[in-house]
């Protein structure tokens, strides 16, 4: 095993923010990533870091999105993660912009035929999965919600504490129960930020062995904190051969996040 020097990067102080993420303004370009330097600051913003001086908001979608942002659907047939932040039915359902009752309309690309948009949706110009698709405000309105009530969820738990070897900030908690959900973030901290306190069957759905789950997660933690993820310590695994597109819960046995502000679950809906 092989430990490298920890250094930290330049980084805005996530720690003030981190109960409010500001996506940046709608003067981006639509269909790409919020620059840094323009209004709207985010949890975990780097000056010069390994999110190439993107914010939160751009860094998420690095690693989930890649390089269809906006576009990106996975493509596997139990897989509903849609969009730059790969949000699956069920998050889109409990952050109120698909209405509750409705079954999950199964995975892979295409529509959600059948599938009642509420009002919030339709206030944004959403009434499909594609028109999701094809609107970046209404995804980043999305994410900004998630991500504060991720935050919310699971304050108190992260705050002082570390994941091999690097220290947790508002934004790296945040970038890692983006994938794993409040609840499962939660279990993971009871465990000391360790391999045990990770679910297996988030790590299987994802391609990973826990020991791989735990690296990713921890990269997760440093590139969201404006830390370099080659100074984490790894696990006794290591990360080969990982999917191009990394997932939020989607399997279609596998529980999505419910990340209501005082209330850590994980629960079908």
């Amino acid at each position: 095993m092989i430990r490298l020097g920890r250094s930290a990067k330049i980084c805005l102080p996530a720690l003030l923010v981190a109960a409010s993420v500001q996506l940046a303004a709608a003067t981006d370009t639509p269909g790409q990533p919020p620059t840094s330097g323009e209004p709207g600051t985010a949890a975990g913003e780097c000056a010069s870091s390994t999110a190439s001086g993107k914010d939160y908001a751009a860094y998420v979608m690095g690693i989930e999105g890649g390089a269809l942002a906006y576009q990106a659907v996975n493509p596997n047939s139990n897989a509903t993660a849609t969009g730059a932040y790969q949000f699956i039915f069920g998050t889109l359902q409990d952050l109120g912009y698909i209405e509750p009752g409705q079954s999950n309309p199964g995975g892979g690309p295409g529509e959600w035929t059948g599938v009642v948009w509420t009002k919030k949706a339709n206030d944004m110009g959403v009434y499909s999965r594609t028109d999701f698709l094809n609107n970046p405000a209404a995804q980043d309105a999305a994410f900004q919600q998630f991500t504060s009530e991720n935050l919310a969820a699971i304050s108190g738990k992260w705050e002082g504490k570390s994941v091999n070897g690097t220290p947790l900030t508002a934004g790296g908690a945040a970038a890692a129960t983006h994938m794993m959900g409040a609840g499962a973030f939660s279990k993971w901290a009871a465990s000391g930020f360790t391999a045990a306190g990770l679910d297996p069957g988030q790590a299987a759905a994802n391609g990973m062995s826990l020991e791989q789950y735990q690296n990713h997660l921890a990269g997760r933690v440093a590139g969201g904190g404006c830390f370099d993820p080659g100074d984490t310590t790894p696990a006794e695994q290591p990360v080969d051969d990982l999917p191009e597109i990394f997932l939020m819960p989607w399997d279609s046995q596998t529980k999505p996040p419910v990340v209501k502000p005082g209330q850590i679950s994980s629960t079908a809906r």
